[in-house]
């Protein structure tokens, strides 16, 4: 017999829009039985790293939601539902299953490769009941449109046979010619991803609905996706015109937290601001086309909607930027954990309704199948129990209040939390730091009370809570903090001294000979070796692409002049990756060979933009096979010589241009026609929009040569350069500033027009060859050092 899904037992769902049609029969079907006509369609439609607060209806008034506030004011929006986990693969995980990830073991998301499309792939919910396999026993024609995150993504999963396209990886980049997965084969999609994933879903429902079939779409947008460079990129969808001109006011401007980690280029940024409403907006019109279609098929009072998002996301507020998982220590702010969540199915669910009590993905699939008179269908003895709660009596016009206890609990591996409807406490496992915060008095957790005296009984009395919850629910195989493991790769929160304890660097066979520097760091911290020879051997400059995988300029040993190097070609750019997730690279490749001297490396919008005398290149791996097979000259020609003072780059700075350095050999640029439009012998700083085009001059001199750049907030340049006056010789850090005039040869300063002083350094560091700069955003090693 079935064991029937008790509300403690039941699966959650989280960030989707569900379709369905009149109530179910009380016992589930097998997919033998006769399916009625009149049995509901369940469409899921699922938004990627989505704070509530960017859509009207829950008070937006910049972003253009119309479609999604429509969904609002005919159905019931939940003001208080929050995700369980901050990043993509548990939250989904937990969706499907209603199960924690202490219990179905996702405890992050899943890497490039690996367990999605790589040799290891498998899913993660192999070993659970989903939603998709409970639609499926029902005699539901299930199918899946857009992300999957969760594994095995070559086939269909979970009962989602009927329609399968997907995407190979997690991750955006790129809305526009993205990789897709369809008929078990990877392809590249030349359209706006949004509008694919829309397309095939209303053919989905068309194809449905001649089957005569109820139907059970999981419909996961990977919009707006709020992250990653091309959030300095304009957008291109159909709204990008409007919103050029709009003044965001519901983006907070506040100053950076300390604890944020990443993101921090896209704080205060309008294009980013500009790209978050757009993606949205494009989501938005997908819903139209979704409830379009359902009308136009007479099947809107058939059709259930429920909208969500997998999990939270912030963009300025508190100081904070994106998801849990991109501060340090890893953090539980209210609105990365806030999702949007709305409920719509005319004549069956209360319209116009703002439901208040405090909900988590894991009460959802409890909630759907009791809407929808389901039970969760065989499972093991010893299947865990869901934590999960039927809220569906809130949706029905008659339902009366039901007896709700309003708290929700989060983790993230080494983080749990409970959130109540007046406090929250975070407990970091095993040292902290703790966190308790007063949410009727301090909305916008500024004053952490965890070792406030008077409050130390609610700390006590919410630390026993949250112990209780996960002692009666956590899975020992997948309890992390009493010794379980993960499905996936962990994530590795950089250590914060003296609160972790120190890790051994693992054991890496190096080539015989080899010994790597000792060198001495403050207490607390340890130097880990990840590259090595015969992996690497002579690395100049490197970059991390979005998957984690390492690009170094490098030498091939030899002391060659300009022309031997452009007769020999004898150096490469590498590519480094670590294939087991360990935090070693175990694996190398040539990404670019025949070079003559690459002094530099930029990954931005998959591509890779290289400085190699006497050019500019732009690098792209068409076909991922891990082999540059598209070379781009953007900019030439430079005069070099081979001893390294040319050209270094390529460096993106905030308004998504490109910049570069150039020692002091001149350079030559000509135009198609071939006449020349600037020539000239010193070293300058230049940019250059990402096409190669709009080539401009930053600033210059006569000194020796600039090595690398980076910038602040504000867009402004900083750098090192070696030989800035040469009696004494002074090697130092500059602020490159617009138009500005540095010392050192007087031969090259004719080149400029100067109007005073020629301009100095901001640090001197003496003879001592600098060799590079970056700007420090976080406050892990020390939180005085943020932005030095």
């Amino acid at each position: 017999m079935p064991r029937p899904l008790s509300f403690s037992a039941q699966i959650v769902a989280c960030g989707f829009v569900l379709a369905l049609t009149a109530a179910l029969h009380a016992a589930a079907p097998s997919p033998s039985d006769s399916v009625s006509a009149e049995r509901p369609n369940v469409i899921v439609i699922l938004t990627d790293n989505h704070g509530a607060w960017t859509l009207g209806c829950y008070g937006n008034t910049d972003i253009r939601t119309p479609h999604i506030d429509r969904l609002a004011k005919e159905g019931t929006l939940f003001s208080r539902a929050y995700a369980s986990n901050p990043v993509c693969s548990p939250t989904r995980a937990t969706l499907l299953t209603g199960l924690l990830p202490s219990q179905h073991g996702v405890h992050c998301f899943l890497r490039g490769g690996r367990l999605q499309v790589g040799e290891q792939a498998r899913s993660t919910l192999t070993d659970f009941r989903s939603m998709g396999e409970v639609m499926r026993d029902a005699g539901y024609r299930c199918g899946l449109v857009g992300k999957w995150h969760l594994g095995d993504n070559l086939r269909p999963q979970e009962g989602l046979d009927d329609e399968w396209i997907t995407t190979p990886h997690g991750g955006t980049s790129t809305f526009y010619d993205a990789q897709v997965i369809e008929n078990g084969k990877i392809r590249k999609e030349p359209g706006y991803l949004t509008d694919l994933w829309t397309d095939r879903s209303v053919a989905f429902i068309e194809k449905a609905e001649q089957d005569q079939r109820p139907f059970f779409l999981y419909l996961a947008y990977n919009g707006p996706y709020a992250l990653g460079r091309l959030l300095l990129r304009e957008p291109r969808n159909r709204h990008a015109e409007y919103y050029r001109g709009v003044e965001f006011t519901s983006f907070p401007n506040e100053g950076v937290h300390p604890w944020q980690f990443n993101n921090r280029d896209y704080i205060h940024q309008p294009v980013s601001m500009r790209r978050v409403a757009a993606e949205v907006s494009a989501v938005d019109d997908g819903v139209g086309a979704i409830v379009k279609k359902l009308e136009q098929l007479n099947l809107t009072k058939k059709t259930l909607i429920v909208f969500l998002a997998d999990q939270g996301w912030v963009a300025g507020q508190g100081g904070f930027y994106g998801m849990g998982d991109h501060t340090r220590p890893v953090t539980a702010r209210d609105g990365m954990m806030q999702i949007p969540m709305i409920w719509w199915h005319p004549d069956r669910v209360q319209p116009d309704q703002r439901a208040e009590l405090m909900v988590a993905n894991y009460d959802v699939l409890p909630s759907l199948l009791s809407y929808l008179n389901l039970e969760l269908g065989d499972t093991p003895a010893n299947y865990p129990d869901s934590p999960g709660r039927d809220f569906s009596p809130v949706l029905s016009r008659s339902a009366s209040a039901v007896d709700w206890r309003d708290e929700v609990f989060y983790e993230f591996e080494s983080l749990r939390c409970i959130r109540t409807k007046q406090w929250k406490y975070v407990h970091r496992h095993p040292d902290g730091p703790h966190e308790l915060y007063d949410l009727k008095t301090d909305p916008e957790e500024r004053f952490n009370l965890s070792d406030s005296k008077t409050a130390a009984g609610m700390r006590t009395k919410l630390e026993a809570r949250l112990g209780a919850f996960f002692d009666q629910y956590a899975s020992p195989k997948y309890d992390l903090w009493k010794g379980g493991e993960s499905q996936t790769v962990r994530f590795v929160d950089a250590p914060r001294p003296p609160q972790l304890p120190a890790v051994s660097s693992p054991a890496v066979k190096w080539e015989q000979g080899f010994q790597p520097a000792q060198l001495t760091v403050p207490k607390g911290l340890e130097v880990e070796l990840v590259a090595g020879p015969p992996l690497v051997r002579y690395p100049m400059m490197g970059c991390f692409d979005d998957q984690g995988r390492l690009y170094l300029a490098e030498s091939a040993g030899l002391n060659l002049r300009t022309a031997e190097l452009e007769k020999q070609l004898p150096n490469f750019v590498r590519r480094l990756v670590d294939t087991d997730g360990d935090g070693i690279f175990d694996k190398s490749t040539i990404f670019a060979d025949k070079m003559t001297f690459p002094q530099g490396v930029l990954w931005h919008d998959g591509a890779l933009y290289v400085a190699s005398p006497p050019n500019i290149w732009k690098l792209e791996d068409t076909d991922d096979d891990g082999v540059a097979d598209k070379r781009q000259i953007l900019v030439d020609r430079f005069g070099y010589s081979g001893n390294g003072a040319s050209v270094h780059g390529c460096f993106l700075a905030p308004d998504g241009r490109i910049y570069w350095c150039d020692g002091r050999h001149g350079h030559e640029f000509t135009d198609d026609e071939g006449n020349t439009i600037s020539k000239r012998e010193g070293s300058y700083i230049f940019s250059c929009r990402t096409d190669g085009s709009d080539v401009r001059v930053h600033c210059g001199g006569g000194m020796d040569n600039p090595v690398e750049v980076d910038f602040t907030e504000s867009g402004e340049v900083i750098g090192t350069v070696n030989i800035l006056y040469s009696r004494p010789r002074l090697d130092c850090l500059v602020h490159w500033l617009h138009g500005g005039t540095y010392p050192h040869s007087e031969r090259v300063l004719g080149e400029f027009q100067r109007t005073g002083d020629l301009l100095g350094p901001i640090h001197k560091f003496g003879h001592v060859t600098v060799s590079g700069t970056t700007r420090y955003r976080s406050g892990w090693l020390d939180p005085n050092m943020v932005n030095n």
